[in-house]
């Protein structure tokens, strides 16, 4: 009697119906503060077929729900479509995060970071942001570069702001 192999089969799944069953729960989070909207800059509309073009090379993602927070500034993280879409990471309905960039997500520095390396990583949530190369299934948030963009982001709200009050 013959022996089977121990080693994994290298013949290729794709497209079997298990593999159509174990698609990650993906959400797409679009963000556009009162300043972009009236720049006209940067629509939802041009967001979300960005991020569905981008997406179309993932067959391991299925995208499950679009949250939209249209005229709040990232500075704040009390946006409601953002705290129902965490709400639903942390039950565990959504597995995955993708945004345009990291300041679609948010402009504070501090609450950034610190959803980016504790809270999603805690809650087993894939990160994509998709200007910005990062995909969290493939490598690690590295903490320096995207400290320094959250830091950019930051910086540029308080700018912005200044420019305004001051006119």
């Amino acid at each position: 009697m013959a022996r089977k192999s121990r080693k994994p089969s290298r013949i290729s799944t794709a497209g079997t119906p298990e593999q159509e069953r174990i698609k990650t729960p993906a959400v797409l989070y679009l963000r556009l503060s009162k300043a972009d909207a009236d720049t006209g800059r940067d629509s939802m509309t041009s967001q979300e077929q960005l991020l569905r073009s981008c997406l179309k090379n993932y067959d391991d993602l299925e995208i499950v729900s679009v949250f939209t927070d249209d005229g709040f500034t990232g500075t704040n993280f009390h946006r409601p479509a953002y705290e129902e879409m965490m709400d639903g990471v942390r039950d565990g309905i959504y597995k995955c995060i993708v945004v345009k960039d990291l300041s679609r997500l948010g402009r504070s520095y501090l609450e950034t970071s610190d959803l980016l390396e504790y809270e999603l990583p805690l809650y087993g949530c894939r990160f994509i942001s998709v200007n910005d190369s990062i995909d969290t299934k493939f490598s690690p948030i590295d903490t320096i570069l995207v400290g320094l963009k959250n830091i950019m982001n930051q910086k540029y709200a308080e700018d912005i702001s200044r420019k305004i009050k001051a006119t």
